[in-house]
């Protein structure tokens, strides 16, 4: 009983190291790319033609949009703000102002 645990165990490291070694490589999807995140807002009037609003963001967070019409022809490319604006205005507040404020 006691030799089948330990074979089972034995056997149960022997499947996680080769696991490892044939899966364990550096991850490097998006190093060095100029785009960050794609997304596409369709219209859907003609599904055989780009419609809609077409935006990118780039790696610090700045964010470009284009519309593309109906036909196929694109609008300027135009900033259209960053993602990472600033930090949300904070107050720090005692628990008794906040349990005075909403009673």
């Amino acid at each position: 009983m006691f030799a089948k645990r330990f074979f089972y165990v034995c056997a149960g490291l022997l499947c996680l190291a080769i696991a490892y070694h044939l899966g364990a490589r550096n991850a490097g999807a998006q190093s060095g790319s100029m785009v960050s995140g794609f997304a596409a807002e369709g219209t859907g009037i003609d599904p055989n033609r780009a419609n809609g609003m077409f935006s990118v963001m780039t790696p610090n967070g700045d964010i470009f949009a284009r519309y593309m019409d109906s036909g196929g022809g694109g609008g300027s490319l135009r900033y259209v703000g960053n993602f990472w604006d600033g930090t949300t205005p904070t107050q720090q507040s005692t628990f008794g102002s906040v349990k005075a404020r909403y009673r």
